[in-house]
């Protein structure tokens, strides 16, 4: 209720701000804000990218969650990253709009509709405000149609996102500005002796195979988006048992104890290990190296597939065209029903869900579809 009352009061007052130009000469500072999850971090990075190129003379912030700083100073951004401790509470949100009026820039963008990025975007002081700046209060803001608004400029082409896929969000705001690229690179580039380092360091400590591996992540957001725990483990069990390959089932530090049943049911094997880590330069390491990558729809497959790594991934509640990545390294299961999408706030079949009609058996044949392999008989053997 605070936000909501905070934002209407900022947006009355913005109003009412003189019209200032947007030529890139006039702007030589300029703050991007993205304090939502990893996923919408991922999405909104080739738009960083772009407003380098037409602002080239000017200074760009980065704004996000502290626990992706460190990996975004890492990957060569055109900008200047700064970190906010927990941005979803009252002490991270006050951090934020503490940090961003010492700032005094020239322009700041809110690069996705959630109200905290709204909410600091609009007490930034910058004269001019352009992005997602109205309240959105939804776990899905790609159901509901939202406008790139401006205050204290008026942009060159009018844009909504909303029943789109979220790739679209960010370059939204850019094409707001009359940025319009031909192309639009998603990959994310890290330099190999980062990369290289961490892979030895995890290969010492057993955090990863020496050989061959598919990565299994089995969490997201939401207890409804992801497949069940037994059912990654029957997968697990498949590809242990008929194919040549590795399993790290990988998690964050948070979602470690979700893991028990597959420890319970594969701790003893020298085949299946266990990654819980929150560095992203290691889970980057790591992804990198596997051969696949199988997971729900969260934020590690799209940095899954920004990295060029090979995923088949399970969704329900969102369908692949609104949420997955769009790129040809994919193998996409949805189920639709009745329901679907759906806000993802409650699941109306909580003993059916639209994930649980996914099966392990159809998920394998993905996987070596994804792998171009057949059973192997050593592997059988050796079972």
């Amino acid at each position: 209720m605070f936000l909501h009352f905070l934002i209407a009061i900022l947006r009355l007052r913005g109003s009412f701000r003189r019209t200032r130009s947007l030529q890139s000469a006039n702007i030589q500072t300029l703050l991007v804000v993205e304090l939502t999850r990893l996923g919408d971090v991922i999405t909104m990075l080739p738009a960083m990218r772009l407003l380098a190129q037409h602002f080239p003379h000017a200074t760009i912030h980065l704004l996000v969650d502290e626990q992706y700083a460190s990996f975004l100073r890492s990957i060569g951004l055109p900008c200047e990253v700064h970190g906010v401790v927990e941005p979803e509470s009252v002490g991270g949100f006050l951090q934020a709009v503490a940090f961003v009026h010492k700032l005094k820039v020239e322009l700041a963008l809110s690069m996705s509709p959630p109200k905290r990025n709204a909410a600091v975007t609009l007490t930034s002081g910058a004269p001019r405000k352009v992005g997602y700046l109205t309240y959105v209060n939804s776990l899905t803001p790609y159901l509901v149609s939202t406008p790139v608004e401006s205050f204290g400029c008026v942009l060159p082409r009018r844009e909504f996102f909303g029943f789109e896929n979220i790739e679209e969000r960010s370059l939204k705001v850019c094409k707001a500005l009359g940025i319009l690229p031909e192309t639009v690179n998603h990959r994310i580039e890290i330099a190999e002796h980062l990369i290289e380092a961490k892979r030895s360091e995890l290969v010492l400590n057993k955090q990863m195979p020496a050989r061959r591996f598919i990565v299994l992540h089995p969490f997201s957001g939401w207890e409804f988006r992801s497949w069940s725990m037994e059912r990654f483990s029957q997968l697990a069990q498949r590809i242990l048992t008929q194919l040549n390959y590795h399993i790290v089932f990988m998690c964050e530090k948070a979602e470690e104890h979700q893991l028990e049943l597959a420890k319970r049911r594969f701790g003893e094997r020298d085949d299946v290990l266990f990654f819980a880590s929150d560095d992203l330069l290691d889970t980057c390491a790591l992804l990198k190296q596997a051969s696949l990558v199988v997971c729900n729809d969260s934020g590690p497959l799209h940095l899954a597939s920004a990295l060029g790594v090979k995923v088949v991934a399970l969704f329900g509640p969102a369908s692949p065209q609104l949420t997955a990545p769009r790129n040809a390294n994919g193998v996409f299961h949805y189920e639709r029903i009745e329901c679907s999408p759906c806000d993802q706030c409650e699941c109306v079949r909580p003993t059916d869900s639209c994930m649980s009609l996914i099966s392990p058996e159809e998920v394998f044949q993905s996987v070596m579809k994804q792998l171009s392999v057949e059973p192997v008989a050593e592997a059988v053997a050796n079972a």
